[in-house]
């Protein structure tokens, strides 16, 4: 495993410690039995269209805002990440603002 894949995971790693943190309960990786990988270093969380994380939403998403297709971009959208449908509710709706407001095309 090359150091950048290997930071990566760590990083990841790190979100899921947080994550459980965050419902009060001991994260998988936080266990002293667990071999963690080395510290990851500052990489920034993926950004998209309206600020929200997990990166660029794909053309055929964007085709479907465009023509005002909302439940398909959810569908869609869905399909490529598999997030859920509140999730992809919201990114597909902040995807819709900043295309109303201008701010992507």
């Amino acid at each position: 495993m090359d150091d950048e894949t290997a930071a990566r995971i760590a990083a990841l790693e790190q979100h899921v410690d947080r994550l459980y943190a965050l419902l009060g309960q001991q994260g998988p990786y936080t266990s002293p039995s667990w071999t963690r990988l080395p510290p990851a270093p500052n990489i920034p969380p993926p950004t998209m269209a309206g600020g929200v994380a997990g990166g660029p939403v794909s053309e055929t998403v964007m085709q479907f805002v465009r023509r005002g297709k909302e439940i398909q971009a959810i569908k869609q959208y869905r399909q490529e990440s598999g997030s859920g449908l509140r999730d992809a509710k919201n990114v597909v709706d902040a995807v819709v603002r900043d295309y109303r407001d201008g701010r992507i095309r």
